[in-house]
């Protein structure tokens, strides 16, 4: 239970039952992460859902190409990972 403080001085609330008070914020912020985890969670399902099926030859096409260009950047960005490592680390000779 919160009571207003009538002290002009301290304008923060003062908690008569702080045991309550503690337990009330802990399931309010569960909430909050709760919520957040799911809405993070629909957000990822976005990002990594598959292409929807192309219906004519020319988006068959877009579908390939775009998987292929998808692929060759995971190859170069995974080159430069590598390099940056082997560099900060050094080659074993």
């Amino acid at each position: 239970m919160i009571v207003n403080n009538k002290d002009k001085d301290n304008s923060q609330p003062i908690v008569t039952d702080w045991l309550a008070f503690m337990y009330a914020e802990k399931r309010r912020l569960r909430e909050e992460l709760k919520i957040s985890k799911q809405n993070l969670h629909n957000e990822m399902q976005d990002l990594f859902a598959p292409l929807p099926k192309a219906h004519t030859r020319w988006e068959s096409m877009m579908v390939t190409f775009n998987r292929g260009l998808s692929i060759y950047e995971g190859i170069m960005t995974g080159m430069t990972v590598v390099r940056g490592i082997r560099h900060i680390f050094g080659k074993r000779k």
